[in-house]
């Protein structure tokens, strides 16, 4: 059974501006290298927006993409294929520009992983190969991505069981038990794959206002 997450979106976006953003070219979240280790293709990430004091659910992806910067994810490809667990690369091709409210960069095509890889098995390829190159002790640069799944109009509050509101993170929790929200329904099929990313960088307020 897929797990679920909370996340809150927040900073420049509204609800409204990061599924317009979504819709148009999917969705990609910076993440903590340990937090992507417990969380797997096809879980679920309820998208929350801090409202008035309350957490809003506005909209849900489920998790098909780690994102790596693309020399990495090159040299995890390689160590996948020898393992068996590439079904597709086609991480060789043309390189696309990516432009978010909150930064831009440079995506490469993926490489789709077979059903049994999981995201530990990416991340502890990643760790290797940057304890190989003697980086172990520098921040490993990872996002988990995919596509929009389910949209809330309007935006409903969570609540606890306990009558309390999920707390605030920059982070991803996992959804607590008693959470109350709506059926999930039936989970969509995916095409799990890791992807390759360069010259990633965050906008500045002029760059957006400039469009």
């Amino acid at each position: 059974m897929n797990a679920q997450w909370l996340h809150y979106v927040g900073g420049y976006y509204t609800p409204k501006k990061f599924l317009r953003e979504a819709r148009r070219i999917g969705i990609s979240r910076r993440a903590s290298s340990n937090i992507v280790k417990n969380m797997n293709f096809g879980d679920r990430v309820l998208l929350l927006n801090w409202r008035e004091g309350r957490p809003a659910a506005f909209g849900e992806f489920r998790i098909s993409r780690i994102f790596f910067d693309a020399d990495l994810q090159a040299q995890v490809v390689e160590k996948l294929k020898a393992e068996d667990k590439i079904v597709e690369d086609h991480s060789g091709g043309a390189s696309t520009k990516v432009t978010r409210e909150c930064g831009s960069y440079m995506m490469g095509g993926g490489a789709s992983v077979s059903d049994d890889t999981t995201s530990r098995d990416i991340i502890e390829t990643a760790e290797k190969i940057r304890e190989e190159e003697g980086k172990q002790g520098e921040a490993l640069w990872v996002m988990i991505g995919g596509e929009l799944t389910g949209t809330i109009v309007p935006p409903q509050t969570v609540v606890l069981a306990d009558g309390a509101f999920p707390p605030f993170t920059r982070s991803f929790m996992h959804m607590p038990e008693g959470l109350t929200f709506k059926d999930e329904g039936e989970a969509p099929a995916i095409t799990p794959a890791v992807v390759g990313v360069r010259g990633y960088g965050k906008r500045t307020r002029k760059q957006r206002e400039g469009e």
